[in-house]
């Protein structure tokens, strides 16, 4: 397994790329505690016998997007270079790349709050506030 980055909402999610994200982006971050981040991309390229400098050329990605996947410095991943990845390297499951997890207050928090909204079938309080405040940003 690869090494896992903790990002925590005590250390305002320290390390984690939060420039992409929106105010109600990073407001739904704090909706968590913790966040657990596994990327096994350099387990990959170990077990293939492949460099990180190999890859990016059979890629045509960047060596320092490869480097900062490998070392957890790049948070944001598009989905167009994950599936070049996985196809390059022969990962069939997205799970078997990366894994994302949530201590477990927030699982508990999140299976209360899923199991409540799927009971009502209305948008909790807490989406629609956020929800509101998003189209008035784009309105401005």
């Amino acid at each position: 397994m690869g090494e896992i980055e903790i990002y925590k909402k005590e250390d305002g999610y320290k390390g984690l790329v939060l420039s992409a994200l929106s105010d109600g982006g990073r407001r739904v971050l704090d909706m968590a505690t913790e966040i657990r981040i596994t990327c096994n991309l350099d387990e990959h390229l170990k077990a293939l016998g492949l460099t990180q400098a190999e890859l990016a050329q059979i890629t045509g990605m960047r060596q320092a997007t490869i480097s900062e996947l490998v070392t957890k410095r790049k948070a944001n991943v598009s989905i167009a270079h994950m599936l070049v990845l996985m196809l390059i390297l022969k990962i069939p499951k997205f799970s078997d790349m990366f894994e994302m997890t949530f201590d477990e207050e927030t699982v508990e928090q999140m299976a209360k709050d899923r199991k409540a909204w799927e009971k009502s079938k209305k948008i909790p309080e807490e989406m629609a506030d956020l929800m509101v405040e998003n189209v008035l940003r784009k309105v401005r």
